[in-house]
């Protein structure tokens, strides 16, 4: 599916379509009949972080109903989040083995207690996907998914120019440069996860203008993806780790997972050591300075695609 603006259509034409495309999208991805749960729930996230920015692009024109909507994606994307946690957690301990087995040269003791751990989040999974709470959580989302549909009329009826959208551009990378100048005054859990949010805000903003120059605009939203899985890693070890003290193992004993916990910390050295100096270079302009950029791109763009229709 293509997740771009087109430049024959207006701010409120390119929204509505955009917006009914993912969220369509997400309630096919749920209710495919054999599709696996866990990537069915993970590319139905997907979609919601999509349609989430859009909705960014429309709050200058409509900011009660785009705060509105927002959270209503907010709160169902949380309910799915809750069953994607589990898989997060294994991917994020299959990278982790990856790490200290081919860069790190960990003992074979601490490898052994990653494996076990992994083993024990496998068999978690296998026992949750099996209940029938699932196809009664899915029931519900798709209610509210089509529900969000006959909303999209609403929020997007005062974004009828491009203008409108890059105000909401604009505010969109504004607010990921202010999360990340609160990283830098001290990187917390809350500050970094903020941080990532606002990333992929932006991210998707800059994919639906790709087509203006694709030869630049690609090469920056693949840095910005870059940052965002880089944070993204972050924060599932994060998780993980809150899982593991919180008692989610603890069968394995403390030793293990207190070895499990530093290799944790020093792989998250490892990922915000990369993240930050990468963001502050995408993040260096100011946000007039960028959308300005970039609406020229777009209009250049636009009037040659006009001409030559």
């Amino acid at each position: 599916m293509s997740f771009r603006w087109k430049a024959r259509k207006n701010g409120r034409s390119n929204l509505r379509r955009l917006a009914r495309n993912q969220l369509l999208a997400a309630i096919d991805e749920l209710e495919a009949p054999f599709a696996d749960r866990a990537d069915a729930i993970h590319e139905a996230r997907l979609h919601l972080k999509k349609l989430r920015a859009l909705v960014r692009l429309a709050r200058e024109a409509a900011p009660e109903a785009c705060k509105q909507e927002n959270a209503a994606l907010r709160d169902i994307g949380r309910a799915l989040s809750t069953r994607r946690d589990r898989q997060a957690m294994i991917d994020a301990l299959d990278k982790l083995l990856r790490r200290a087995e081919g860069e790190w040269g960990e003992s074979a003791g601490e490898l052994a207690a990653v494996r076990m751990l992994r083993d024990r989040f496998v068999e978690l999974q296998h026992q949750e996907s099996n209940g029938t709470d699932y196809e009664e959580l899915v029931e519900k989302i798709v209610q509210q998914l089509r529900q969000a549909v006959s909303r999209v009329d609403d929020w997007t009826l005062a974004a009828g120019n491009d203008r409108v959208v890059s105000q909401g551009f604009a505010e969109s990378y504004r607010r990921g440069r202010r999360a990340l100048q609160a990283v830098l005054a001290g990187a917390t859990v809350e500050n970094l996860h903020e941080w990532r949010k606002q990333i992929k805000y932006h991210r998707y903003q800059v994919r639906l203008f790709q087509a203006a120059w694709p030869t630049i605009l690609k090469a920056h939203y693949a840095e910005l993806k870059r940052l965002s899985d880089l944070l993204g890693d972050d924060h599932d070890l994060v998780v993980l780790d809150l899982a593991i003290r919180t008692g989610g193992a603890a069968e394995l004993g403390a030793e293990a997972l207190d070895g499990v916990h530093c290799l944790i910390e020093r792989r998250r050295d490892e990922l915000q050591a990369e993240a930050v100096p990468l963001g502050r270079l995408l993040f260096a302009e100011k946000p007039k300075r960028l959308t300005e950029r970039f609406m020229r791109y777009w209009c250049a763009y636009r009037d040659t695609d006009r001409g030559q229709a």
